[in-house]
Formats: structure tokens, sequence, C-alpha cells
């Protein structure tokens, strides 16, 4: 008698994890905290403001990237940082002399570094990036890049502060959290997270304060993923 194989492949495996993990995050209705809460340092809510660059593909705050097997990583801060921090579901790396690793360009405000994603932890599945620059007075910076992945497919538009932008299958929103913001679908979608829709292709939603991760379930049985950040305040620098 032939064995018989509950999947394909271990990539089929961490396919169905993923999806599994994102459908509880977004139909449980939590909010995603980073990994070393950077956030609850601070009373408020501040805006992700660090330049973030992937392979050339450059963002304000928040990024999504495509998936490969290696990337290319740089970021600029708004402030001279005495710590910068490199965190993800599986790893956290962390410099203060900027000399090796991850290293400065521009006198502690510019970083680079090339990422490769571990097979099986990080590569493939819902493990995003966070970024922290860190100052000594409290002006601070961050960043948030999030990776195409297999599982999520399903094509859509957000209408995010002011910005139109189309996204393959995962995509990101930062605004301030209370504001309008829009997505849509060239399908019926479902979703039970922080946005509640039933069958709908078109989305209106009020901002979120904090961050949090939503799936929306077409109906040819594919996913979307989009990140949100709602920001109270903007820091302000010398």
């Amino acid at each position: 008698m032939r064995p018989v194989h509950l999947f394909a492949s271990r990539n089929d495996f961490w396919i169905i994890l993923s999806i599994a993990f994102i459908l509880f995050c977004c139909f449980a209705c939590t909010g995603i905290s980073q990994p070393d809460q950077q956030i609850k340092e601070q009373a408020s809510l501040y805006k992700k403001d660090m330049e973030v660059c992937v392979d050339g593909l450059c963002a304000e705050g928040l990024l999504v990237a495509p998936m490969r097997e290696s990337y290319k990583i740089s970021t600029k801060s708004k402030g001279v940082l005495d710590l910068f921090t490199f965190a993800t579901c599986h790893r956290e790396e962390t410099s203060t002399e900027f000399s090796s690793g991850w290293f400065g360009l521009g006198g502690s405000k510019e970083f680079e570094g090339h990422y490769i994603p571990q097979k099986y932890v990080e590569a493939g599945i819902y493990c995003p990036i966070y970024l922290g620059g860190y100052n000594k007075k409290g002006m601070n910076s961050w960043g948030f890049i999030d990776f195409e992945t297999p599982e999520a497919t399903l094509k859509a538009v957000v209408i995010c502060n002011g910005k139109t932008v189309g996204y393959n299958g995962v995509s990101v929103c930062q605004s301030k959290a209370g504001l309008m913001q829009a997505i849509a679908f060239q399908e019926p979608v479902t979703s039970n997270c922080v946005i509640k829709v039933d069958k709908v292709k078109n989305i209106d939603f009020e901002m979120p304060k904090g961050e949090h991760v939503c799936a929306f379930l077409g109906e040819s049985g594919r996913l979307h993923r989009l990140t949100l950040f709602g920001y109270e305040k903007i820091l302000i620098r010398d």
C-alpha cells in the first residue's frame, strides 16, 4: 500500500500554515503588536516615517515587496539614531556602532544590508520586517516591510491617505486613525477582522487605531492580506 501524503511538499505545508495564521488573526479580530513592542514605549501612536527601500522600491513608513530569495534593504531615518533594530517573526538584529551587519551610510541616519529569509521560518510565509530607529532623546523612527506570499493572490486597489495603489495580493495602508480609507476588489469578498464585510467588492472603512492585519476571502477562494496602521500623532524632530 502506498503511503498517503497530506501535503505534496513542505512548501505546500507552509503555505497552508500561513493561510491558517492569517485567518486566525483576522477572524479573531485582534490587533497585531510589533515584536519588540516599539510603540508601547511612548504614550501615543506615532506615524511610521522611516524611508524604506527594497531592491530600489521605496516608500515612507510601510512597503510591500515582491517575494524573492534575497533582498537589498536600505533605510533612512528623519533624525540621528543611537540604536537600529531589524526584527522579523524569527530574528532580531540590533546595532549601536553600525560597523558590522547593518552599517551606517550617513552619520547614523542611513542604513543598508542584505536580508536572506530563512527557509521554513521566514521565506514564503507571513513574516514581515519591523525596522526601529531609536534616539536617546526620544526622536525615534519606524518602518515596516511586508512581502508578497504564495497564498495571497487576490488583487486589490487601495485608496489610502490620498494615494491610489494597486496590489497583487498583499497591501498596506497608513493614515491618521479615524480617517476614511477604501479598498476595491474585482470580485465579492468576505472578512471578519476589524473590517467586517460579507460578499462586497468596494469597501469604505474608518482607519482603526494601531496595527491590524486583515484577510479578505474572495468568491474564487483567493486571499488578500491588508496591514493597517492608524497613527495618532506625527513626531516632530529638531
